[in-house]
């Protein structure tokens, strides 16, 4: 699924930059009109899929020491 999403965003966004980028970096405020570069959206869907949502659960379910007092 990962490869599948990178696949189609990634192309897509550079492509947007590509042809969209100069006209981006004459605008007043260009640093907010793009947020991300193509490798940074390419770590943060990484990203996604490497976590373990099991792990995070269960450690709110296991209560720590000082709750217990």
């Amino acid at each position: 699924m990962r490869l599948q999403i990178e696949e189609v965003l990634l192309p897509a966004h550079r492509s947007f930059i590509k042809c969209y980028g100069p006209l981006i970096d004459i605008g007043k405020i260009p640093n907010k009109s793009v947020k991300y570069t193509a490798e940074d959206l390419e770590q943060m869907i990484g990203e996604v899929f490497e976590r373990n949502p099991w792990s995070e659960q269960i450690q709110i379910l296991i209560p720590s020491d000082n709750e217990c007092k």
